[in-house]
């Protein structure tokens, strides 16, 4: 791991799987007047025994002799390693500033997985939920291609024995939000390359 706003834990352990790894972790920039505004940080967490054992496999079939930025969401999208996305909020923003966001990003994603009734699933169940300064946002992407997860309260540590109040199983939606990050128009691009980085390390590990 390398760069890391939001201080995030080099290993987690969330309700699903293993320990996780640390990808590093970047910041999302909302731009008014010409002046930008940070919103949240975010990371990328990858499960650590199965990533590696997925990357040393990928490997010696020859994945990383020419990786690239774009490596990434292939990486990412493969079977066999649960992967995480973990938010928090810098600053107070109303939950329909907060989700007008989220769609205006999601939206042309989930467009293309054609996934638009698992957004508004996902949305509505946003809208339900109060948001504040240093709250996390936090799925994980299951192995059966559930995305679990929800909106935690500020201080929130206990990621190990969460009881996560959002489920929506769906590989195309999970594969969509993650694209938000990681495609080749992700929403926080200096940051791909850390993760991409990070990614390109994992055989040697």
């Amino acid at each position: 791991m390398t760069d890391n706003p939001g201080n995030y834990p080099a290993r987690q352990t969330f309700w699903s799987g293993g320990e996780y790894l640390n990808l590093g972790s970047g910041k999302y920039f909302k731009t008014i007047a010409f002046v930008n505004i940070q919103v949240y940080t975010v990371a990328i967490y990858v499960e650590a025994g199965p990533v590696i054992g997925k990357a040393k496999e990928l490997q010696q079939a020859g994945f990383f002799k020419n990786t690239s930025d774009h490596s990434l969401g292939v990486f990412l999208n493969q079977k066999g390693f649960r992967k995480a996305l973990h938010l928090k909020l810098l600053r107070d923003v109303s939950m329909s500033r907060f989700t007008s966001e989220m769609t205006k990003d999601l939206g042309p994603r989930v467009k293309r997985t054609g996934n638009e009734a698992e957004m508004k699933q996902f949305i509505d169940y946003l809208q339900t939920q109060k948001i504040q300064n240093d709250c996390s946002l936090t799925c994980v992407w299951d192995e059966d291609d559930t995305l679990s997860g929800g909106l935690f309260p500020p201080g929130f540590t206990d990621w190990q024995n969460a009881k996560p109040p959002m489920a929506i199983k769906n590989a195309g939606f999970c594969k969509a939000m993650f694209a938000m990050y990681i495609d080749d128009q992700t929403v926080v691009k200096p940051t791909r390359k850390t993760w991409a980085k990070s990614i390109a390390a994992l055989p040697s590990q």
